[in-house]
């Protein structure tokens, strides 16, 4: 039988995850009547943020989801 081996975590890999525990209170959703309609990833590296991931539903757009989404992520980052 051959020895097992398992590849140690990468750099790359050890500082995304050390990035979304450092980040944990930026990922929300928005719902209408329990549907999913948006969704935003963010976070900051210490020095600038990011938003990550950015999502509205075609059927929502145009509404003001996203800048509201954006606008949650800068104030709970500027009250951190």
């Amino acid at each position: 039988m051959a020895p097992s081996t398992k590849p140690l975590p990468s750099e790359s890999f050890i500082n995304a995850l050390q990035y979304l525990l450092r980040n944990l209170g930026l990922r929300f959703v928005a719902e209408v009547e329990g549907q999913l309609i948006g969704t935003i990833m963010a976070g900051h590296d210490g020095k600038r943020g990011y938003v990550q991931h950015l999502s509205v539903a075609d059927s929502h757009r145009r509404k003001g989801i996203a800048t509201q989404l954006v606008s949650l992520c800068l104030k709970l980052r500027e009250a951190d």
